[in-house]
Parts: structure tokens; sequence; C-alpha cells
């Protein structure tokens, strides 16, 4: 049982916080688009920040709810139809059912 605790212990120890941010870059998430096309769709330099808001806004406003795009539910939608960044252009199609592959781009910080 001391061992268990111990090594325990040592595991929390040695954790560290780490902060995360990703982007969905094949296909491309609309905030993601300009990498691809700079001319038709809007640069946004933050496209690795749609975190549906943040945890807050998420899970304690939000009941869990994320926008399509992963902004705020409950704010404006910018990339959703109607938004100020919309474009209505289709980056990609897919078939139903089908299998496709996809580039997620992760940047890991250790604090």
């Amino acid at each position: 049982m001391i061992r268990k605790n111990l090594a325990i212990l040592l595991l929390f120890i040695h954790m560290t916080q780490i902060n995360c941010h990703g982007r969905l870059l094949v296909p491309p998430a609309r905030s993601s688009a300009w990498r691809e096309d700079p001319v038709r769709f809007p640069i946004n330099y933050e496209d690795n920040e749609m975190f549906c808001g943040g945890f807050n806004a998420q899970w304690r406003l939000n009941n869990g709810k994320c926008g399509i795009c992963g902004e705020d539910y409950s704010a404006p939608k910018k990339y959703e139809k109607n938004g100020e960044l919309y474009r209505g252009t289709i980056v990609r199609s897919y078939t139903e059912a089908g299998l496709m592959d996809v580039t997620v781009e992760v940047k890991i910080e250790k604090k």
C-alpha cells in the first residue's frame, strides 16, 4: 500500500501543465481555409484558437455546446452562414460514408 501511494505521489510531482493549440488543415476548417487560398478567404492568424469560447463558456454557460466552427455557442458566429467571415465557398467535397485523409496540427507548450 505504501508503494502504491508513493508511486501516485511521484506521478503528481512529475506532472506538468501543458497548453495545446490545434487546427484542422486537411480538410481545412473555415478559419484555416486562408492557408490554402488567402485571396478567397479572410486571414486569421488565430485559427488555432477555435476552442468554443474556452472552458467556462463551453461547459458552464453553454452546457457543453460548441459552435459548428469551434466558436462560442452563445456568441455571434463569424464563420457560420451569414457571419462576417463566412464566404459560402466549398473547399472540399467528400462522399457520404467514404474514407478521407485528415491533417491536424497540434502545438504543445510545456509550462
